[in-house]
């Protein structure tokens, strides 16, 4: 009787999830395409954040001394289509990325 309860007790973590070996790939899958803009408000192109910071080196650590570069917007934050899109209210962004000289 007592192996059959250790047995039970032992099979119920074999089946918890082990959220640290999730892959790049699997985490990427969650993410949500943004539209960026430079800070004129001239529309960039259209990219995830983990994509867009890879592709130009900038990030979205506050710390100062920082330049802000681009601002990124959901789609449900914009209207038009590429590469007419703007931003329904420029002055809340959902992400925004900086350069660290």
């Amino acid at each position: 009787m007592k192996s059959i309860v250790i047995l039970m007790a032992l099979s119920l973590f074999s089946f918890i999830p082990d959220k640290g070996n999730e892959s790049a790939k699997q985490k990427k899958l969650f993410q949500v395409p943004l539209y960026w803009f430079n800070t004129s408000g001239s529309y960039l192109r259209t990219n995830t954040l983990d994509d867009e910071i890879l592709y130009t080196g900038y990030n979205n650590v506050t710390s100062n001394p920082k330049t802000l570069r681009e601002l990124g917007y959901q789609a449900a934050n914009c209207t038009g289509t590429p590469p007419a899109v703007q931003p329904i209210d420029p002055n809340s962004p959902d992400e925004t990325l900086y350069s660290h000289p």
